[in-house]
């Protein structure tokens, strides 16, 4: 996943920087069972619209057409993962987004698709068990087998 989460840091900063946004993306590096990281990466800016804590996911496609929110999330001193997030985003006016990576198989491009936070949190608290139809949302396009931001794509 790692190499994912560097992609997405990469493409969001060529776009910054091909659009003149002052903003910046960075990776939180992860420390297994840490309580302390809130997402996998922040953008930094004066533009709210620019000022996000995201969290990624990866999954097998092939056997997996969902994202459980019980084995896909952690949990730590009883709160889960995504309480943690939203607590996060509420208290720092960041906005939220996950974007999903999709393994499509061998010889087959991987496929990311951008959900806003807020969504997935409220699947969640309404008692829903599973993120469904990933494919619906939002797909990165890739271009030279990287991944491209554009204004859309950030709500």
């Amino acid at each position: 996943m790692t190499a994912m989460e560097n992609e997405i840091v990469k493409a969001l900063n060529t776009y910054y920087k091909t659009n003149n946004i002052k903003a910046l993306s960075y990776r939180l590096y992860q420390s297994q069972y840490s309580k302390g990281q809130w997402c996998d990466i922040l953008s930094d800016s004066l533009d709210p619209k620019h000022f996000l804590a995201i969290e990624c996911k990866s999954i097998d496609y092939t056997k997996y057409k969902t994202l459980n929110f019980k084995s896909r999330f952690s949990e730590a001193e009883g709160f889960h993962q995504l309480e943690r997030e939203h607590f996060f985003t509420e208290q720092t006016g960041r906005k939220g987004l996950l974007i999903i990576e999709c393994r499509m198989g061998p010889g087959k491009p991987r496929e990311c698709y951008i959900v806003d936070m807020n969504e997935v949190y409220n699947k969640w608290k309404s008692g829903e068990k599973s993120l469904k139809n990933i494919t619906s949302y939002n797909k990165l396009k890739r271009e030279k087998g990287r991944y491209v931001i554009s204004e859309e794509d950030l709500g």
